[in-house]
């Protein structure tokens, strides 16, 4: 999707961000915003129409359906998101229901666009300074503090990533790694999973977060590297 223009509208900023970084790394070029009202003046500055919007279902001040009635977006043009189980929108209109399958997301872009596959595997750092009021809940003492966030545990794309990461780790967790695989439907709501699936580090500082079924090695091994494994020796 080379240089494809494209709209970003959600409200939560860590799922915005996210799937504004994502986007950018399949190619695209992305305008973020966070209401209806933000959409429309992004709208008003530009000469052309974005050729892919991607929005949640339920935004701050209104349904996503009004950028429809307004005839700012075509439902080819246009992918939603939501965590509900119920929306009103025209059968037309493709839906994705969080938290999304990266490759799902993929292969609906790629048709939207008619462009090749991008890349499954994105990487994204938090770069904010965390401080001690919010620590880790891994394991106490554990140098190296990782989380696998599936769809379910049956996931097929769960199932690959796990697969992929032991393999990584030369078949066995390493002593001093605390390595949880978590199922998405048990976590709390502020954990704000967008995408599955996904590997978490929460500790060592800062947060990174690596999209998919961890089938980029190179990726997957400069993570586990800023995390403190000797991938010489297998262990943090």
């Amino acid at each position: 999707m080379e240089s494809v223009p494209t709209l970003v509208v959600e409200d939560e900023p860590v799922q915005r961000e996210m799937m504004g970084l994502l986007l950018e790394r399949m190619g695209a070029r992305v305008d973020l915003a966070r209401s209806l009202r933000e959409a429309r003046a992004l709208y008003d500055t530009r000469a052309a129409r974005y050729r892919l919007v991607v929005a949640d279902y339920a935004l701050l001040d209104g349904k996503v359906s009004q950028l429809l009635t307004d005839g700012l977006v075509t439902s080819r043009e246009l992918i939603v998101t939501t965590g509900r189980d119920l929306v009103e929108l025209p059968d037309e209109v493709t839906v994705l229901r969080k938290p999304i399958d990266v490759d799902q997301f993929r292969e609906e872009v790629a048709r939207r666009t008619a462009s090749p596959r991008p890349r499954l595997t994105a990487r994204f750092d938090d770069k904010e300074t965390v401080d001690e009021d919010h620590p880790s809940d891994g394991a106490p003492g554990a140098a190296t503090q990782l989380r696998l966030l599936v769809a379910h545990p049956d996931d097929p794309a769960g199932l690959r990533a796990h697969r992929r990461l032991l393999e990584a780790l030369g078949g066995t967790v390493p002593e001093g790694m605390d390595l949880r695989v978590e199922d998405v439907t048990g976590l709390p709501e502020d954990e704000q999973v967008m995408f599955t699936p996904c590997l978490v580090r929460d500790h060592p500082r800062p947060r990174a977060w690596l999209l998919g079924d961890l089938g980029d090695r190179e990726s997957l091994t400069k993570m586990l590297q800023d995390s403190g494994v000797d991938m010489a020796e297998g262990r943090p």
